[in-house]
């Protein structure tokens, strides 16, 4: 037997922000890994939308005046070519991977709940997040992970 995908807990999602008194919330939820979208395009796209959709229809139903921070990617930018630098706010948006296009969907979601509900989202394109627990797929924990293991090898 299978858990229900994180998505489809809309009802979860609903009692927890009904039951809140959050001012602020800083939505970092999402299958975060470009590798994972292309193999699971389909299942990587539902998830990072709808959560941000169930998250932000609980917020305008119980706690419309509540901040968010709606992280997006610079993965929404895609592959810049170098006489486009430095990326600046305008620079048109080519993803070149479902996860990035899912990224999309989240900010213009966003603009759809700011302009049609009055929503306090402000939207992000960061750039590399890092930290405890980050999984070896990412470039950093496994460069890491790569050093201690050649440290113990006395290379």
């Amino acid at each position: 037997m299978t858990s229900t995908p994180e998505y489809r807990k809309a009802e979860k999602i609903r009692e927890i922000i009904k039951n809140s008194s959050a001012k602020y919330i800083i939505h970092l939820a999402s299958f975060s890994s470009v590798e994972f979208s292309w193999r699971n395009p389909g299942e990587s796209f539902l998830n990072n939308t709808l959560i941000f959709i169930n998250l932000i229809e609980a917020i305008k139903d119980f706690c419309p005046t509540c901040r968010i921070l709606s992280i997006g990617s610079s993965e929404e930018y895609g592959e810049i070519a170098h006489s486009e630098l430095p990326i600046i706010e305008s620079q048109p948006l080519r993803p070149r991977s479902p996860y990035g296009g899912a990224r999309i969907s989240q900010e213009l979601l966003s603009e759809v709940f700011y302009s049609g509900y009055g929503l306090d989202i402000i939207m992000t394109r960061s750039f590399n997040h890092i930290g405890a627990f980050q999984r070896e797929s990412f470039v950093v924990p496994s460069l890491v992970r790569q050093f201690v293991q050649a440290e113990r090898e006395g290379k």
